[in-house]
Parts: structure tokens; C-alpha cells; sequence
């Protein structure tokens, strides 16, 4: 088995630069996860 990812876990996904390299791993991948970290929430 073989594990890899796109982006860090701690890593802004709005911020991210695509690449071509990221079509090629989601192309050839068995199995996508996708993780989400909640949205900030303002209380005002």
C-alpha cells in the first residue's frame, strides 16, 4: 500500500497552487479522501 497526498493537513486549501502533477496522483489512485476542517464561525 502506498500513501500519498496532495496538500498538508495544515495548509490553507484556498491558498494552494494547482499543478498538472495533482490530475496525474487523482488519476491513478484507487481510493480519494477528502477532509475538511469546520468553517470559522463568527459569534458577532
Amino acid at each position: 500500500m502506498t500513501v500519498d497526498y496532495i496538500a498538508r493537513g495544515d495548509l490553507d486549501p484556498h491558498f494552494i497552487d494547482a499543478k498538472p502533477s495533482f490530475m496525474v496522483k487523482l488519476s491513478k489512485a484507487d481510493l480519494v479522501l477528502q477532509f475538511y476542517r469546520p468553517l470559522a464561525t463568527s459569534s458577532a
